[in-house]
């Protein structure tokens, strides 16, 4: 692991190194000793939390323009790990009503049968019909829980954004790239260890996680993957 006082001005990838290694790290911990669901989702949190204290520390000009109620990047296929998924049906046992959950398990099921069988390249092409079932009211329903790759992406230009869902993902969108990179590393860094742990590991895609969660329940998914069983894994590519 890189020495601890690499940063991202002086040595990014060092930096980047560091961040992944000591999630892995924590997540290795929690992961080794049969935990409970509430202590990984908790271990994902604080994997979120040093991504999120890193973005706020660092000065960005010209300024980021992502900001509450602009959602024109909710308009893009998500991939998250078990690990956050674990995390995401906590929140959302948590957080929401019944009524909200059917509104989202009725949205994801929607989109699930519109992109089952098609490529990623598909989706991109589509995805301007495709606002993300988490959506509520004009914002994330979900936004402390949300994945790593909602947390990386970023814009400089709203508008470039907004056209991008018009014209198509070729659109120009002026972004910093070292978010991106750094939501990589971490989310990387969990898969490791869970792999290293004998989980099953992979990248899976929000609207068929969220149907499993909500027709079987997140304690059930959580438990059955927690066991070493490939239960997400059974939902990938469809």
């Amino acid at each position: 692991m890189h020495n601890n006082t690499s940063t991202l001005s002086n040595d990014p990838a060092g930096f980047f190194s560091h961040m992944a290694s000591k999630c892995q790290e924590d997540m290795a911990r929690t992961l080794r000793h049969s935990p409970e669901i509430h202590e990984v989702a908790q271990a994902m949190a604080r994997a979120n939390q040093l991504f999120d204290e890193t973005m706020e520390s660092q000065p960005f000009a010209p300024p980021m323009a992502c900001k509450a109620g602009c959602i024109h990047c909710c308009y893009n296929p998500i991939m998250l790990s078990q690990p956050e998924a674990i995390l995401l049906g906590q929140h959302l046992g948590s957080n929401l009503s019944d009524a909200q959950l059917k509104t989202i398990a009725h949205k994801a099921r929607g989109i699930a049968m519109r992109i089952k069988g098609l490529t990623t390249e598909e989706i991109g092409k589509i995805r301007h019909e495709l606002p993300c079932p988490l959506l509520m009211d004009g914002t994330c329903g979900i936004h402390p829980a949300r994945p790593l790759v909602c947390r990386g992406w970023n814009s400089v230009d709203a508008s470039q954004c907004e056209a991008s869902n018009i014209h198509g993902p070729e659109t120009l969108i002026e972004s910093y790239e070292w978010p991106r990179t750094l939501a990589e590393a971490i989310q990387n860094g969990i898969l490791r260890a869970a792999k290293t742990n004998g989980n099953e590991v992979g990248f899976l895609r929000l609207p068929n996680v969220l149907l499993v969660m909500l027709d079987i329940g997140p304690e059930q998914c959580a438990r059955a993957w927690l066991r070493g069983e490939a239960f997400f894994g059974r939902y990938r590519n469809k």
